[in-house]
């Protein structure tokens, strides 16, 4: 039927074959265009690694062009700038970064994850005293949180580390 025994009827082999599900989405509405914002942080962070900066912040800046809330999108954004000496820029994406982190802490004050975020962007805009002062409330208000007074003990250690860490970018 069109092809050499075995082989399927394609010019381009089997390969082709695989791939023509993915090319007809691609036309259909709603299937192809721009990844999802996560897919455009996650090809932003490994193109961070392999210290592509300009393409990491093009997929940054679009994943938060897609995504207006999506906070570590910012963050990551923030950080390409700085790397990129575009120190005014990564303090404007600092900034939304922690505004939108900040919104989401309203849920729930005391998710580390959030905290540490919200501690390491103030740092990161030069803001040590109130990055300190946070992590202090939240330990003031919560004492009984194992993880949450670590953060507390360690924070000096990891003010200095950030501190390193935005310094070299």
């Amino acid at each position: 039927m069109g092809g050499t025994r075995g082989k399927p009827w394609t010019p381009y082999g089997r390969r082709a074959l695989l791939c023509l599900p993915l090319v007809i989405a691609s036309f259909l509405p709603g299937c192809g265009g721009d990844a999802s914002s996560l897919e455009l942080s996650r090809r932003g962070d490994q193109a961070m690694v392999s210290g592509d900066l300009r393409r990491a912040h093009r997929l940054f800046v679009r994943a938060v062009e897609q995504d207006p809330a999506f906070a570590k999108g910012w963050l990551n954004r923030g950080l390409a700038e700085l790397r990129l000496d575009k120190p005014q820029q990564a303090s404007a994406s600092f900034r939304q970064a922690l505004a939108l982190y900040r919104a989401d802490a309203k849920e729930d004050p005391f998710r580390l994850e959030n905290l540490e975020k919200r501690a390491f962007l103030l740092v990161a805009l030069g803001r040590k005293a109130d990055a300190r002062e946070l992590v202090s409330e939240a330990t003031e208000k919560r004492p009984d949180h194992d993880r949450l007074a670590r953060l507390q003990r360690e924070l000096d250690a990891r003010v200095r580390k950030w501190q390193r860490m935005l310094d070299r970018e």
